[in-house]
């Protein structure tokens, strides 16, 4: 959410009303930002707290069919469940700006109700040879028919996981069932900007020209504001070494205990401070920590991470860009998605170790990505790449781009 509220407060600097249509929980985020904002009914928190929303999210799977089979079942549950929501938005806007899950959905209000489509990425979901710009790219380095065959069956199996929303957005406008992956064909053939950093995604030569790479998309710095609104973390920070941070973010979780446990004795193994971030997976509760680990809620990323030595995340697509921009080394757990993609381009940028996946998590792997960020050069290139996303403004880019790819 925090990167397509900072796309739509660019847009409406450039003179355009925006709204926001998003679970009600992220209402004081956008209106924050001096944004309109349409509230749906559910609240992603009682998502990510729902039995399958922990099974979805808390886990990871050598199997891919089952994480795509709970990724059904989730879009399923609730998708379906907005779609009569989804459905009231048509007419409402000259230019509707989807997400990756919500192509179906804002492609029927078009047609019901006239208006533009604009695809916004947080990820390369375009097939291409390129092996850097695939998400389950076979050759990752390379460029191969391999990797664009790779991309297609994936958006394939995605259409049919995403279908059902698509699908009862249709029945509530009246419209005729789409075709069977209907969003795959949507995906390649609508307007698209992809918001991530080119020092990360350099663009493909292959990929259609309504395709515009941007760099990342990020809400107005708040290294400048210091920390007076977190002074435990202030003191903690000024105490001794740069600590590393460990966090996953809104990856909920079944067995939080245990997964404290794990990161409590790697921590203590590797001989790192540590900002531990609770987040959904309820890291720490309830449980004693060393006086070398701080744990804490939510805190902008743009201004903890360039004060840590390290970062180890869950590998999502804003805190891998977050964590870039900060110039630290940084690493993934990668729990599902495009997780395992990011923590891939990390290590394959030089700037930390080797992603491992939440079902390979344990004492001794976590303590091998912590001294990992320790290694010879990761500091360097970290800083290196930090510097050039730095330098771009992903934002001011995109909002010229798409007035070049609706023409």
């Amino acid at each position: 959410m925090q990167p397509l509220v900072a796309l739509g407060a660019g847009w409406q600097r450039a003179g355009h009303q925006v709204t926001v249509a998003a679970t009600r929980d992220f209402a004081p985020l956008v209106t924050a930002h001096g944004l309109a904002c349409h509230p749906f009914s559910v609240a992603t928190d009682d998502l990510l707290a729902s039995d399958l929303g922990r099974t979805w999210l808390g886990h990871s799977s050598h199997r891919p069919r089952l994480e795509l089979r709970l990724l059904t079942e989730m879009v399923s549950t609730y998708g379906v469940a907005l779609a009569p929501e989804i459905a009231a938005l048509a007419g409402t806007a000259d230019l509707f700006v989807s997400g990756v899950l919500s192509v179906d959905g804002a492609a029927s209000l078009v047609e019901a109700g006239g208006g533009r489509h604009l695809v916004a990425l947080l990820a390369p979901f375009h097939p291409t040879r390129a092996g850097w710009a695939g998400v389950q790219a076979p050759v990752p380095l390379a460029e191969s028919w391999r990797n664009r065959a790779s991309g297609q069956v994936m958006n394939w199996f995605l259409a049919g996981a995403f279908r059902a929303t698509g699908d009862a957005v249709r029945r509530e406008l009246g419209l005729a069932p789409g075709p069977r992956r209907s969003w795959a064909r949507r995906l390649v053939e609508t307007p698209a900007l992809v918001g991530v950093s080119p020092t990360v995604l350099p663009r493909p030569s292959d990929w259609p020209e309504h395709v515009a790479v941007t760099g990342s998309w990020f809400l107005p710095d708040e290294a400048g504001r210091g920390l007076s609104e977190h002074p435990r973390l202030a003191e903690f920070l000024a105490a001794g070494e740069p600590p590393v941070y460990v966090g996953f973010g809104s990856m909920s979780s079944h067995d939080s205990r245990s997964t404290t446990s794990t990161v409590l004795a790697a921590l203590a193994r590797s001989g790192r401070r540590a900002v531990v971030h609770r987040g959904a997976a309820g890291l720490a509760d309830d449980v004693e920590v060393p006086s070398e680990v701080l744990v804490v809620d939510d805190v902008p990323h743009g201004l903890l991470f360039p004060q840590c030595g390290g970062v180890i995340h869950h590998g999502g697509a804003g805190t891998t860009a977050a964590a870039l921009r900060a110039g630290v080394p940084s690493a993934a757990v990668a729990h599902m998605g495009d997780q395992p993609y990011w923590g891939r381009r990390i290590h394959e940028l030089g700037a930390g170790p080797a992603p491992i996946r939440r079902h390979e998590l344990t004492v001794a792997s976590l303590t091998g990505l912590l001294d990992g960020l320790s290694a010879p050069g990761i500091a360097e290139r970290a800083a290196e790449v930090g510097a050039r996303v730095r330098a771009e403004d992903g934002v001011a880019t995109a909002v010229t781009a798409a007035d070049r790819l609706l023409g």
